[in-house]
């Protein structure tokens, strides 16, 4: 199944693209933010629920088939970063300057909001170094990692240009995909074989830990059309390979958490799954916008939602913590109820969030 070209006519590329904005890649940004969501608001059934229970079986399921959106994210932003190369005057002054201000400043104003609220639970002891720590590595609260890697991803914005002109997809997506395998498994050894430190917990926060998607990004955002007519052939197959890595993820996923057993390998094998998830989201995604009723029923609040998504991303775990904390004042204890609140208060505090941004934004943009 031969999804994206093995070669890249440059030339071509610059004489007949024009500058294009797909629909679907939107909707898809959409769908990763509000599945983030999912992940996070689940995240304490899964580890509370009683494992021999239904209930635990079914939200670790529905836990696990939902950890490819980061995967995916990453994959979007290198889609959106070659969707029209060649077509607009690229300048890395302009680049860098734009992802300052619309990745790097809000990163750092949600930081700043969760830094100040950890002071005010008493969780961390104010000082500076401990602020440009946490700032910088993105563990003070588990999501900010994607930014880390997102940040290191468009520093080497000149290494992924090169690439994308070299003009062998095979080999780049292929080698890629060796490399994060390799790192992923023994990266941790390196700091202790060349610098003698024992433990090193933050190479999850590298890079090499994704390199796979977004070359694979890179590479369809080049070959977007005709990866597009390849997926729309192969719907089927991507549907039933997709059902089957998903059974088996859920299944060995379960068996390493009580104990029954550990599947080393599942971890390589959620790659599989990450990209067949990726590919199934892209092929579900051009079946929605092409629908009669899209433009009419979905459109205006996918455009809406697009852009502010970043901003719900960085900003929603407070709403669970918040809301946590107040629960926990209340002694609510069972697990259910307490999920269900995380789910309704926490989605409809996201969705608030993200139309006062996108009204802001769309009379901003009138005046």
């Amino acid at each position: 199944m031969n999804m994206i070209p093995l070669k890249t006519e440059y030339w071509n590329i610059y004489e007949t693209k024009q500058k294009k904005k797909r629909e679907e890649l939107s909707l898809l940004n959409v769908f990763f933010c509000l599945l983030v969501i999912f992940i996070h608001v689940t995240a304490e059934p899964v580890t509370l629920y009683l494992k021999d229970s239904p209930l635990y079986i079914l939200t670790l399921s529905l836990h696990r088939l939902s950890s490819f959106v980061v995967q995916g994210f990453i994959f979007l932003s290198g889609v959106k970063l070659f969707l029209n190369f060649g077509v607009d005057d690229f300048s890395y002054g302009k680049f860098f300057i734009s992802r300052l201000k619309r990745v790097v400043v809000p990163y750092i104003i949600a930081f700043a909001v969760f830094y100040g609220w950890f002071i005010l639970l008493g969780v961390i002891e104010p000082s500076l170094p401990s602020f440009l720590r946490y700032l910088v590595i993105g563990d003070i609260t588990s999501h900010f990692y994607f930014v880390i890697i997102i940040c290191q991803f468009y520093l080497l914005i000149p290494l992924w240009r090169r690439m994308a002109k070299s003009g062998n997809a095979l080999i780049s997506i292929v080698s890629s995909l060796i490399v994060m395998i390799i790192l992923k498994q023994h990266l941790p050894e390196l700091p202790r074989f060349l610098f003698g430190i024992e433990n090193f917990p933050h190479t999850s926060r590298l890079f090499t830990s994704y390199l796979f998607y977004f070359v694979l990004g890179v590479f369809a955002g080049l070959h977007y059309d005709d990866m597009m007519k390849a997926l729309r052939k192969q719907t089927k197959a991507v549907g039933v390979a997709w059902t089957v890595t998903a059974l088996v993820n859920c299944i060995f996923i379960y068996l390493n958490s009580i104990g029954a057993y550990y599947a080393l390998w599942l971890e390589n094998f959620h790659i599989l799954y990450c990209f067949l998830s990726i590919m199934l989201c892209l092929i579900l995604g051009d079946k929605a916008v092409h629908r009669k009723n899209y433009a009419k029923r979905i459109r205006p609040t996918v455009k809406l939602m697009d852009k502010p998504s970043y901003y719900v991303y960085l900003i929603h775990p407070l709403f669970i913590f918040a809301l946590d904390r107040t629960m926990n004042l209340m002694g609510m204890q069972s697990v259910s109820l307490r999920y269900l609140l995380r789910f309704a208060v926490v989605y409809a505090a996201s969705v608030v969030v993200c139309f006062v941004f996108g009204k802001g934004k769309k009379t901003k943009g009138k005046k």
